[in-house]
């Protein structure tokens, strides 16, 4: 149950980082306490604003790629 949880909450921020990475950077800052929700990924151990910076991150890098793709095409 906790896992489905977590990837439910994921892939929520996921989209919503997607759609606007403003408020994905809003929603990071507005759950700083979630540094307490502990989970590990194989012997890697995590906690939630981890996993939630982490795939902002990961958004913003693919956003930028995609933009310098589109300016060399153009």
């Amino acid at each position: 149950m906790f896992a489905a949880l977590l990837i439910i909450t994921f892939v929520v921020f996921a989209a919503i980082a997607w759609r606007d990475l403003r408020w994905g950077i809003f929603l990071i800052l507005a759950v700083l306490p979630s540094y307490l929700v502990r989970f590990s990924i194989g012997p890697i151990p995590f906690t939630l604003l981890e996993g939630l910076v982490l795939i902002a991150f990961g958004v913003w890098l693919v956003k930028i790629y995609d933009r310098e793709k589109f300016r060399a095409a153009v």
